[in-house]
């Protein structure tokens, strides 16, 4: 993510590549398909942790949108795009190709109102930590607030669509 590909050495490779989010992921996969139980204290730990992470990915956003210049935020046309692509072209997409497959017409409408939902609030987190960059954390913090702001009249229109089209 950070456009970097050098590396020190084969550990800072490994490091790189190797990150928590990413072993969480693996240690998650595990789980499920094992269908281990973690005990009870662990469990409730995540349970919390992982409802606090959209409050407080949304509360970041909003830390670097305050700081933003407002007028200047929304003159790049960027913002605009990955608008338009994440509310409107991911879910098309999304529901053409899944006509195409022999899918259960459920799982099509999760998958196409799953597309059609904001951009993630922790991109803005993300942008800032890869890119380094405040003017770029702040163009995905305005990407993060249009698409949320627009989702409000794109998810009941995929919800129609939708509907209509699989019935």
């Amino acid at each position: 993510m950070a456009g970097k590909f050098e590396h020190e050495n084969t550990a800072q490779l490994l490091k790189n590549i190797f990150s928590p989010p990413l072993i969480a992921v693996f240690v998650g996969i595990i789980l499920y398909i094992t269908q281990l139980k973690l005990p009870v204290f662990l469990s409730s730990t995540i349970a919390s942790l992982s409802s606090g992470a959209s409050t407080f990915g949304m509360l970041f956003c909003g830390m670097i949108l305050a700081e933003a210049d407002f007028k200047n935020m929304f003159r790049h046309p960027a913002v605009f795009l990955l608008t338009l692509i994440k509310n409107f072209i991911a879910p098309a997409v999304c529901l053409a190709v899944l006509m195409l497959l022999p899918a259960d017409r459920l799982i099509i409408k999760i998958a196409v109102m799953y597309a059609a939902m904001p951009v993630a609030t922790l991109l803005s987190t993300f942008v800032l930590r890869y890119s380094g960059s405040e003017e770029n954390a702040a163009n995905s913090a305005a990407n993060t607030f249009l698409s949320t702001a627009l989702s409000i009249a794109t998810l009941p229109l995929w919800a129609e669509i939708v509907n209509r089209v699989l019935g």
